[in-house]
């Protein structure tokens, strides 16, 4: 704990919490001001701390914090980060958490990220451009994003040892998290107008180490299933797959005869939530029951809204379905 930035005790500093209101609180200009933020937070960094996490409500964070070179995990809440040209040096950092943040572009977010050599969980959650201007991404009704400030930067640097990324569509590219072992992508399903942006972002790499993938769509926009087959072409030796649909697209799509190398081979969980009554919904379960020779587990949590009578047939048609797995 810190008594005072100023303490004598230098004692090592493992971790460091902090967590303060809204920042119309705060009147940073008082030079008599009791609390100082910076010092604080100069003097945990000055401590080696390892774990720092911040929630700060709109308040700025010192650049300092991203050159520190004893942070292992850094949790980011609710923060304005302004770069500033300040250079971004985290050789230690292998766990990394940014939850609305606000940054001055994109092109930060992608120096923040280049600067963690040895990252190995990256999790993201609504990152916005500025608190006064638009955010990066502003999701629309038929699932088209508008964009601020977003250009495709072929240099973005794959994050070569990360095992674990959960974070929201095109906010970080697929090809930057190809190594991961556990994938987690929520908004699926939203498009930019930008065509080539929208294809530096989605453009699938091959996942050849996803053993489990998460999908959650937008709930603004129809789900294709025809979308999760293109990413499970992606993931040869994924185990176990959890999908979070909303609206399914009142069309019957026509699914690959060609099943994924991970379906036939690897496929041991599959969860579905929000399963509607439709003829999408159950073309797909019924694709992976009759192809996922090793799956174990088949949960299907159906939508909240449907009636005793749609429950009651869609328990029917799922048990009337073959599968091929013992």
């Amino acid at each position: 704990m810190l008594s005072s930035p100023a303490a004598q005790d230098q004692q090592p500093l493992k971790r460091f919490y902090l967590t303060c209101g809204e920042a119309k609180q705060w009147n940073r200009s008082l030079t008599n001001c009791f609390f100082k933020l910076d010092e604080w937070i100069e003097a945990a960094l000055g401590r080696g701390v390892e774990v720092l996490d911040l929630r700060l409500y709109g308040l700025p964070v010192p650049c300092s914090i991203f050159s520190c070179k004893t942070l292992v995990v850094l949790k980011l809440w609710k923060i304005l980060v302004r770069m500033n040209g300040c250079s971004v040096d985290l050789p230690l950092l292998k766990k990394l958490d940014l939850n609305d943040i606000l940054f001055h572009d994109m092109e930060d977010i992608m120096e923040l990220l280049s600067g963690c050599p040895k990252l190995e969980d990256l999790s993201t959650r609504f990152l916005f451009q500025d608190r006064y201007y638009p955010p990066l991404f502003s999701f629309q009704p038929n699932g088209v994003i508008g964009t601020q400030g977003v250009t495709p930067r072929e240099y973005f640097r794959a994050l070569t040892k990360l095992i674990k990324a959960n974070f929201n569509l095109f906010e970080v590219p697929f090809r930057a998290v190809y190594n991961v072992r556990f994938l987690s992508v929520s908004e699926m399903g939203c498009s930019l107008p930008n065509e080539e942006i929208n294809s530096y972002y989605q453009a699938l790499p091959l996942f050849q180490n996803v053993i489990e993938l998460r999908l959650s769509w937008c709930s603004t926009v129809l789900h294709y299933w025809i979308d999760v087959v293109k990413m499970l072409e992606s993931c040869p030796k994924l185990q176990a797959l959890y999908i979070d649909k909303w609206i399914v697209s009142p069309t019957t799509e026509d699914l690959p005869i060609h099943v994924p190398e991970c379906v036939s081979s690897h496929l041991t969980t599959c969860t579905i939530t929000n399963y509607e009554a439709a003829e999408a919904d159950f073309r797909f379960a019924a694709y992976l029951l009759k192809n996922a020779r090793h799956l174990q587990n088949m949960k299907i949590q159906l939508l909240g809204t449907l009636n005793m009578m749609q429950r009651a047939q869609c328990f029917e048609d799922l048990s009337s379905c073959p599968r091929i797995s013992p």
